[in-house]
């Protein structure tokens, strides 16, 4: 029995430790903000294309032609249900 508890304790102790060390890593992200726009115009699609956003969330439905300049850089697009009807055109100086 005292083996048992012995083992039960230790066990308990270890899975304490992991889970403190992953807090605390977790805790201080070194990832930079994410720049978010929500837009509901063609116009404002074009702008938040060929700005520094991050991430363009969409809030309605988008009729027209979008054009994304050379970012040099991931960008999220989140259509949320809505949908962009023309074209989308992507103008890049790199294989990337």
């Amino acid at each position: 029995m005292k083996y048992f508890r012995t083992k039960l304790i230790t066990g308990l102790i270890l899975i304490f430790v992991v889970s403190l060390i992953t807090a605390c890593s977790n805790s201080h992200s070194n990832t930079e903000p994410v720049v978010k726009t929500v837009i509901d115009s063609i116009e404002e699609l074009n702008s938040a294309l060929n700005s520094d956003t991050d991430k363009i969330d969409f809030a309605a439905d988008i009729t027209g032609d979008a054009v994304i300049n050379d970012r040099g850089e991931d960008l999220i697009i989140d259509l949320k249900g809505f949908t962009l009807t023309g074209s989308l055109t992507v103008n890049s100086d790199s294989n990337s």
